[in-house]
């Protein structure tokens, strides 16, 4: 049962992006931010595109890079492709993380804590 079209790393930066203005006014407020959840989005039909937006995510990754997004992947078995890693949640974990993916200045956030 795969459905179409998952996330790739740009659309995760722009959707993080488009969350800035609330991550402001948490550290105001104290509400919490963290983790950050993303959609992971729907995953192509199609084994050629799975086979393509899998890697693609996993490079610009926490686990590859260092920093950003953490990708969390699950073994599922497709009955023509037998056992898959596919992703299953995709989140920010803390500030750091956050400006750094948005390659924001921390010093600007600074003055709103």
């Amino acid at each position: 049962m795969f459905r179409q079209i998952v996330i790739n790393p740009t659309e995760i930066k722009q959707k993080a992006q488009r969350k800035y203005p609330t991550f402001l006014a948490s550290t105001i407020t104290g509400e919490p931010f963290f983790p950050l959840a993303l959609p992971v989005g729907k995953l192509p039909k199609d084994f050629a595109s799975l086979n393509q937006s899998v890697p693609e995510l996993m490079a610009q990754s926490k686990d590859t890079l260092g920093y950003g997004y953490v990708l969390e992947l699950r073994t599922r078995n497709h009955r023509e492709h037998g056992p898959q890693s596919l992703p299953e949640r995709i989140y920010i974990e803390d500030r750091d993380d956050y400006l750094k993916l948005l390659r924001t200045d921390p010093s600007i956030t600074v003055i709103f804590i």
